[in-house]
């Protein structure tokens, strides 16, 4: 699955996503296995980050379903399209996505 590393627009270097598949639905939280997994890549991709700091984690939950593929349905008649289901494939493919969903 595809980690990223790049500078957010506030200046701060950024490493992520990961994609682990969780049972409890409420347990958004990063644990220090993981973020260790992070550092180390980013790391071996910007050698020069050795001497930053680092300043934190952040942990959300993406709505997955038990199709394997993506769920984009459009509302007849209406203004409302649903996007489910997209999983860490979702930055890869979203100008894919985009004029099904606009």
């Amino acid at each position: 699955k595809g980690v990223y590393v790049f500078q957010s627009l506030y200046g701060h270097i950024v490493c992520g996503p990961t994609a682990e598949d969780i049972e409890e639905r409420s347990a958004a939280r990063t644990d220090p296995e993981t973020v260790e997994r992070l550092v180390q890549h980013a790391l071996e991709f910007v050698p020069g980050l050795r001497k930053e700091h680092f300043i934190g984690s952040y942990a959300g939950l993406r709505p997955a379903t038990e199709h394997r593929d993506y769920q984009i349905h459009a509302q007849h008649g209406g203004d409302w399209v649903t996007a489910a289901g997209i999983r860490s494939t979702g930055l890869s493919a979203s100008l894919g996505i985009a004029p099904l969903v606009s």
